[in-house]
């Protein structure tokens, strides 16, 4: 295992233009840098697509794959997991954003534990 693993941030993007900036801000500006960062857009009708792709043209770690059909959660995580090129894999949805400190915290956890699974805890959010 290398010092500073590679981790692909895989994100399923369905609709959540309202969201999307506070993610992709949440994923982009972690602390631990070598991401690799997919969004899966899935055949989204509002304005997700475009800033997908405002958020790629300023950062190489972000790859855009568009599915050609409405393909739901399962099928296109699954998209993710094929061309995922990352020692460890952590999925976000679209709606969600994380800590800054996120990937670090749970890669040092994997390399201390020599885990290949790591779980920790979320709060849900509702409203505004």
């Amino acid at each position: 295992m290398t010092s500073t693993p590679l981790v692909t941030v895989a994100v399923l993007v369905y609709n959540t233009e309202k969201y999307l900036h506070e993610c992709i801000n949440s994923i982009i500006n972690q602390t631990y840098q070598n991401l690799e960062i997919i969004f899966i857009n899935d055949c989204s009708t509002d304005n997700s697509l475009d800033i997908l792709k405002s958020y790629s043209a300023k950062d190489s770690r972000i790859k855009i794959i568009t599915n050609n059909k409405n393909l739901d959660r399962g099928v296109s995580r699954n998209v993710a997991l094929d061309i995922a090129r990352g020692e460890y894999l952590l999925f976000i949805d679209s709606d969600d954003w994380v800590d800054l400190t996120l990937c670090e915290k749970v890669v040092n956890k994997a390399k201390e534990n020599n885990a290949d699974m790591v779980l920790f805890s979320a709060y849900q959010v509702n409203g505004e």
